[in-house]
């Protein structure tokens, strides 16, 4: 050791000086191109729907981030601390060369692997914009010296710090920052405010104005700031110790101290309390007695979780076939035979989507047909508000030791929805802002009834949130006065999230007892206990048939009734059809009901994937394999109890070779779009074999409703 220490220690040393440089370049980089959802935003830029400040907003905040990892790093490895924890390195050289050559491997590597994508995925002029930035940035740091050896006059006293010399390594650094390292240090601090007041009190707009990946990269370099300079470079320089571990002491240590998810917070502006909700049984008679053919089939239909593309899936389906309902003499709205629609997850903002449209629409017919209002509505970009609150305001919250209710990026996420239905739809009769049974309750017997389906999540409970209140079922639910839980004024904004709390983007909100002390439990993504939709379907139709108002009219006696079907309370159950949207990227194998004559395949048919190192990977295998039956048994039982796959319509988007499928996520970029909006119109190119049973299924739905089949709907352009 009187050598000195060796490389690989010294290494160690330098990279832990320079943690957080280091580990915004690495992690942010592993985000950006492995995450899904993050490939989705990055593609989103230039789809029609971006604001014409993203692309030069993210040229900027890309040169904020690699600058930063560059100048952070540099500050560090060029002070001479008090004590000097890295030591003298037994190789001058290696030290030299480190200490030059470590902050613009770091500049480079955060810079070049975001163009190369872009290149890869055909965006070659942004990515070719990204990638010369890059050079660019890259070849000033090499020749900064030498331009500032051949500085004068004030130029030079802008750069000029005092050096010394550091033993045996002769590594030359300094020990003050120099006044133009001081103004950068604060602009880049102003950017950083700048960028967090805009989130916090602009929200949806200041964010989607720079969009998802311009916020990502700017608090990469914010966090390298901060982290760098604020926590190592300040403290050190003044021969302390670096605070690098005080992040997580504050967030350990206010955990407790800091909730601001509640589900349903107290507002002056929000109901006093949900209307009056009928039971289930009641609400079924007059729903019947208000149908202008008793003879239609019925039908139930789940909605399966997936994000926005589950939102944009289901919600386009649906407007859809409504539209082509209303624009047929002779029959009435789809929406008017379906009586209840259960939700999960994103599938729930579809369906919530679409309902809210079918009131819309039918007040104000300006607005056009449903299906665009939908996909106008599930087709912005949430992401950008959701993301932006979750790296600024509620970042900064989890290391206060006291709550800020305007910092809840759950608060924001919802409080975007209703903006954005004002904005689409007129601010009058907003459903969005207002409690949650209150649009069922406008129009009982015109629009389906919802059940958004939610977890609770220290009990593994599943938890509904109904505008019927649903006796027989065997979940939670929430507005069950029995509870006493504090969700008197839950708006449909709030119970949509409540079911889609998407993971980690959304956090878990809390659940008050009554007088808001005590915490009921937290809710998650209704897909944590079940995926589909199906099982409270199933809890419905089981009630249903307990009270007699569904009944098998080949079995059961008392279907004899001289009178007709007209005037009866009660319908046969060879009248009630299952509508099946799932939005995960299917192949024609993963269909149950492909010709709506063979029985459902059983989730036992399904083919097991090999498992490497057993021993190892087959407990969690097992544990995520079981999550996902779970939805598949539900739909199984659902198929089966409401009389086969011949009264089911299975609507899977269908998945295409070559083609990127949409992400879960909370945006979709207009190729996403595109995608959805062709697979729905018959119009995929080169016909993918999963098209077929989707055609099937569509021309079987739409021969019970009584419309004929385009001729798109069974081929391929």
């Amino acid at each position: 050791m009187d050598r000195g220490i060796p490389r690989s220690l010294y290494l160690l040393r330098v990279l832990w000086l320079c943690f957080f440089p280091l580990a915004t370049v690495v992690g942010g980089n592993v985000f950006l191109l492995a995450v899904p959802q993050a490939q989705e935003a990055l593609l989103a830029f230039g789809d029609g729907r971006g604001t014409a400040f993203q692309t030069p907003a993210l040229y900027l905040a890309h040169l904020y981030w690699i600058g930063l990892a560059w100048f952070t790093a540099r500050l560090l490895l060029d002070r001479r601390f008090v004590p000097d924890t890295l030591g003298l390195c037994r190789s001058p050289r290696f030290a030299r060369r480190l200490g030059r050559y470590l902050p613009r491997a770091l500049a480079l590597l955060g810079g070049a692997p975001l163009g190369l994508y872009f290149c890869g995925v055909g965006h070659l002029w942004r990515g070719a914009g990204l990638l010369a930035l890059t050079a660019v940035y890259f070849w000033f740091t090499v020749r900064r010296r030498a331009w500032k050896r051949r500085a004068t006059g004030r130029v030079r006293a802008l750069l000029t710090r005092e050096r010394v010399v550091s033993g045996v390594d002769h590594y030359a650094r300094f020990d003050r920052l120099a006044p133009l390292a001081r103004w950068v240090v604060a602009a880049a601090f102003a950017i950083s405010t700048l960028v967090f007041f805009g989130v916090w009190w602009g929200r949806a707009p200041f964010a989607r104005e720079l969009g998802s990946p311009a916020l990502v990269l700017v608090a990469l370099g914010s966090w390298t700031l901060f982290g760098g300079l604020v926590l190592t470079y300040l403290p050190r320089s003044r021969h302390r110790m670096s605070l690098t571990w005080l992040p997580l002491a504050l967030l350990l240590g206010f955990a407790g101290l800091n909730e601001n998810h509640p589900v349903a917070p107290p507002d002056p502006a929000a109901p006093a309390a949900q209307p009056p909700r009928a039971h289930l049984g009641a609400a079924f008679r007059a729903w019947l007695a208000a149908r202008p053919d008793a003879t239609r089939p019925i039908y139930l239909v789940a909605s399966a979780g997936g994000a926005s593309r589950a939102a944009y899936w289901s919600g386009t389906a649906l407007g859809m076939l409504e539209d082509e309902t209303r624009g047929h003499a002779g029959l009435p709205p789809f929406s008017r035979d379906i009586f209840m629609i259960s939700g999960i997850s994103g599938g729930s903002f579809g369906a919530a989507s679409y309902v809210a449209a079918l009131d819309a629409t039918a007040r104000r017919p300006e607005l056009g047909d449903v299906r665009g209002l939908v996909a106008a509505f599930t087709g912005r970009d949430d992401l950008a508000t959701a993301v932006g609150y979750a790296l600024y305001p509620d970042m900064v919250q989890r290391l206060l030791p006291f709550p800020v209710r305007s910092m809840d990026r759950s608060l924001a996420l919802e409080q975007t929805w209703t903006e954005d239905w004002a904005a689409l739809a007129g601010p009058a009769a907003n459903p969005w802002g207002e409690a949650f049974a209150a649009l069922h309750a406008r129009n009982p017997t015109q629009l389906p009834a919802l059940v958004l389906n939610t977890t609770a999540l220290a009990r593994g409970l599943r938890v509904y949130q109904s505008d019927l209140v649903i006796a027989g079922d065997d979940g939670v639910d929430l507005f069950d006065p029995k509870l006493g839980l504090a969700v008197a004024p839950l708006t449909l904004a709030q119970a949509v999230h409540d079911s889609a709390r998407f993971p980690y983007i959304s956090p878990a909100g809390v659940v008050a007892e009554a007088g808001g002390k005590a915490v009921w439990d937290r809710l998650g993504d209704g897909g944590y206990v079940e995926s589909s939709g199906a099982r409270t379907l199933l809890d419905v139709l089981r009630e249903l048939r307990v009270r007699g108002l569904v009944r098998d009219c080949a079995t059961d006696r008392r279907c004899a009734d001289p009178a007709g079907r007209e005037g009866r309370d009660w319908v046969d159950a060879t009248q009630l059809r299952v509508v099946l949207l799932f939005n995960a990227p299917a192949a024609p194998p993963d269909w149950w009901c492909g010709d709506g004559a063979t029985p459902p395949r059983a989730p036992t048919d399904a083919q097991p994937r090999p498992l490497w190192f057993a021993d190892l990977t087959a407990p969690p295998h097992g544990l995520l394999a079981s999550y996902g039956r779970g939805a598949d048994t539900a739909t199984l039982e659902l198929i089966r109890a409401v009389g086969g796959c011949a009264r089911v319509a299975e609507l899977r988007l269908p998945a295409a070779a070559g083609t990127r499928p949409p992400s879960m996520n909370w945006m979709l970029d207009k190729d996403s779009r595109g995608f959805i909006d062709a697979a729905l119109d018959g119009r995929l190119p080169n016909c993918p074999p999963a098209a077929v049973p989707l055609a099937a299924n569509l021309a079987r739905l739409r021969g019970w409703i009584g419309l004929p089949t385009p001729a798109t709907a069974a081929s391929c352009k």
